[in-house]
């Protein structure tokens, strides 16, 4: 008979800051995947998110921790522990949603969809194992509240978070408050989004909208993307090259039953 006979050490939970983030489609897609295209794009996407948790979104101050990050299959988590000092939250909640915004926009500009959110919480997690109740909010919040492809941010988050006149995030017209990603097209993809980048996101959302028409539970997370898209590209038009050709059509019943609105409450 096996004895477990050795003594571990007694572990215990910390408060982290942390983001959880779910690949939309993927079950499907992995099945589908005859030439491994689809591995390697996910594989591309969580390459960037190593670079940047390791490198480029920490700033390189003493009261910014490390961060941390568990990647599986579809989904991905990244965590900073909490300092004591919760004037501290801010800049790290800055840092780690400026990050996810870039997450997403790659990812949809290589035609993936994501999904999830970010809270504060008890966690414990090491090499091995991540375990806490902050864990299960963001994912219940991802599957049950976040619903299109958005990231939304906890009411814990909020708390410390200044939501007013935040180009990084906006609120939707159900009050949850989501990464503004769409933002960061021109950080991802050059120097400054183009009319080629808008082009390429407009017509990959088209595609799937008339390929999804069947399924509306799919249809509806499309439905969404293209209101987004329109209330960001319509601030665009007349600079860079934007023009009214690159809003999906019909802008008329788009505009009428538009999510997404800036953080005045208007378009």
């Amino acid at each position: 008979m096996l004895k477990l006979s050795k003594t571990y050490e007694k572990i215990k939970t910390k408060k982290y800051i942390l983001a959880y983030i779910d690949v939309l489609g993927t079950k499907e897609k992995v099945k589908n995947d005859k030439s491994e295209e689809y591995l390697n794009t996910i594989k591309s996407i969580y390459e960037l998110t190593k670079s940047f948790c390791d490198n480029d979104i920490r700033p390189k101050s003493p009261i910014f921790p490390q961060m941390c990050y568990k990647i599986f299959s579809d989904n991905i988590i990244i965590a900073i522990e909490a300092p004591e000092e919760e004037s501290y939250y801010y800049p790290i909640i800055g840092g780690l949603i400026t990050f996810v915004s870039i997450y997403q926009a790659t990812a949809l500009y290589k035609k993936i969809l994501t999904r999830g959110s970010i809270t504060i919480g008890d966690l414990y997690l090491d090499d091995l194992f991540i375990y806490g109740k902050s864990l299960i909010e963001a994912v219940e919040l991802e599957e049950n509240v976040a619903f299109y492809p958005r990231v939304i941010l906890s009411d814990k988050i909020k708390e410390h978070y200044y939501i007013e006149n935040n180009d990084s995030i906006l609120i939707d017209t159900d009050n949850q408050v989501f990464i503004n990603y769409y933002t960061m097209l021109t950080a991802t993809i050059g120097n400054r989004i183009t009319n080629k980048e808008v082009t390429a996101v407009k017509n990959f959302l088209i595609e799937e909208y008339k390929k999804n028409s069947n399924n509306k539970k799919i249809q509806q997370k499309y439905d969404w993307l293209i209101q987004y898209h329109n209330s960001y590209v319509s601030k665009l038009i007349g600079t860079w090259d934007i023009t009214e050709e690159h809003l999906i059509q019909p802008v008329n019943i788009i505009n009428e039953r538009i999510v997404v609105r800036n953080n005045s409450g208007s378009l």
